[in-house]
């Protein structure tokens, strides 16, 4: 084994350094960073001639000397799985730091990390490349896969069958942290129908389509959405514009609010959430003559709205669904048709998170 060269090395690391315009001498420190470069160098030097005695000595006495830096726990794990011997005893409840750590070392390991061969990081993802092919517990798989692609949606995307697992309960653990405060991205798209009940009535039901873009925490969602709606409506109305009555089948309507949802219910792919929100609601009922005029004519109103979403869960952050919602309006059509009212909204959504 190369021990001899170590012992060398870290001789002649210890011996006093003359500076260029100094008479003077300093001792040079061996430090575990120092030693990093080395022990990496050896692990892959063993790995390669399969020499896996002085492999195993290697890495027992590097933990034994400076402990678990990522570099070793990374080899580790990953020759563990090789060997069949792998076990959630190698690591405790911060095994998710060190695989954030990894990720962050092996961008950067080639331009900034200098206690590291620049070739060490690809000598791992090759090694994690190799046991992806073959037959692999589940738990062993995702570290696997996240070691070959360094891909954060392998962990999760953890299936709820390792949620007795370190791994899983870390994950967790570091993602509610991580999304504590401002939650994760949330961004939907949808399409549906608006229809009108009661008076309001009078301008017919419309297709929409709408966006929403916000935050979700484990439970709940708030989301800022925009939706219009088309096509004229399906009879004339009368509408009180410059002075006097004017009969229009112009139609197109927005929506602009704060939508919030919680999720009360969810059985394997499937999430039901309790919807509500708070908006402004517009209706344009007569055309502007070009887009510089301001004699168009507009209706609005607070909408206030409540209702039920489903999701399926095409992927642990992609889902498709349903959506329909109850909203109160509050339409006043001065001296025109009474288009006092309310309306439900059924939608179709994509989205992710």
């Amino acid at each position: 084994m190369k021990r001899g060269y170590l012992l060398l090395l870290a001789f002649l690391l210890s011996l006093p350094a003359r500076s260029q315009d100094s008479s003077a001498t300093e001792p040079v420190v061996t430090t575990c960073d120092d030693m990093t470069f080395v022990y990496c160098d050896l692990l892959m030097d063993y790995y390669s001639r399969y020499s896996d005695d002085s492999l195993r000595a290697t890495m027992a006495e590097w933990e034994e000397s400076c402990g678990m830096p990522e570099q070793l726990m990374s080899f580790k794990i990953l020759y563990a799985i090789e060997k069949g011997e792998f076990t959630e005893q190698m690591y405790d409840s911060n095994i998710v730091q060190y695989l954030v750590i990894y990720n962050e070392n092996a961008e950067y390991a080639r331009d900034y990390l200098s206690t590291t061969p620049a070739e060490y990081y690809a000598y791992l993802k090759a090694i994690a490349k190799s046991l992806q092919k073959l037959e692999l517990a589940p738990l062993e798989k995702t570290i696997a896969n996240y070691y070959a692609t360094r891909d954060e949606g392998v962990l999760e995307d953890m299936d709820t069958t390792l949620s007795d697992t370190k791994l899983y309960a870390g994950y967790k653990s570091y993602e509610g942290e991580k999304y504590r405060i401002f939650g994760r991205f949330h961004m939907a798209a949808f399409a549906g129908a608006w229809i009108p009940d009661g008076k309001i009535g009078a301008v017919g039901s419309h297709p929409l389509i709408g966006l929403q873009l916000g935050s979700a925490w484990n439970k709940l969602s708030f989301d800022v959405s925009l939706s219009f709606r088309f096509i004229n409506m399906p009879k004339e109305i009368q509408v009180y514009h410059l002075g006097y009555l004017q009969n229009t089948k112009y139609h197109t309507g927005l929506n602009a609010g704060i939508d919030a949802g919680y999720r009360f219910a969810e059985t394997g792919k499937s999430k039901m959430y309790v919807l509500g929100g708070i908006g402004y609601d517009a209706l344009s009922v007569i055309q502007a003559t070009n887009e510089e005029a301001s004699d168009g004519k507009f209706l609005s109103s607070v909408n206030l709205n409540g209702g039920l979403g489903y999701r399926f869960y095409l992927k642990k952050r992609e889902y498709i669904g349903l959506m329909g919602k109850y909203n109160l309006l509050f339409y006043k059509n001065t001296s025109g048709t009474n288009l006092e009212g309310n309306a439900v909204t059924i939608s179709l959504v994509y989205g992710f998170h």
